[in-house]
């Protein structure tokens, strides 16, 4: 018996200042750069199936002071992580369901697909009661694909 599979086309959130909530962390082993966490921001902008459009972000699970994890937390939760979390390690399942703005901007992949990616993540400005929905997140196969190393400085 067949089995039929059609190919879907993602759908990109647009480039610009968005509002989000974060909606699921996954924490994951890369091949070539060890020990990483996906980020999905659940953005307040809806997609053409009536669903909110979700942009992923990556980085290396590490708290130190430079990491790019650490930026992105204290991005979130609006102050510095103290130095006890950094030793005795800070819960990022607490960040699901807290809001945030995230910059979304474009590239092209190298086999030319255009994906959405979050360049800048900030704290959220207080007018913002969204919560993340219970639709599935689908991956996009191309963005993670092509997950970069740490790019995005935060000082």
């Amino acid at each position: 018996m067949p089995i039929i599979v059609k190919g879907k086309e993602f759908e990109n959130c647009p480039p610009g200042l968005h509002r989000a909530t974060v909606r699921e962390i996954i924490p994951f082993e890369h091949e070539s750069w060890g020990e990483r966490v996906k980020i999905t921001f659940e953005t307040d902008k809806i997609g053409k199936e009536g669903q909110p459009l979700c942009v992923f972000h990556e980085a290396s699970l590490n708290l130190s002071p430079k990491a790019k994890l650490s930026g992105i937390v204290e991005s979130i939760i609006g102050k510095p992580i103290t130095p006890d979390e950094r030793k005795n390690g800070f819960d990022l399942e607490a960040l699901v369901g807290l809001n945030c703005q995230i910059n979304v901007k474009h590239k092209f992949s190298q086999t030319g697909n255009e994906y959405a990616y979050v360049d800048a993540i900030l704290q959220d400005n207080g007018n913002h009661q969204q919560q993340p929905s219970t639709a599935t997140v689908e991956a996009d196969n191309e963005a993670d694909e092509i997950a970069a190393e740490d790019d995005i400085p935060f000082s």
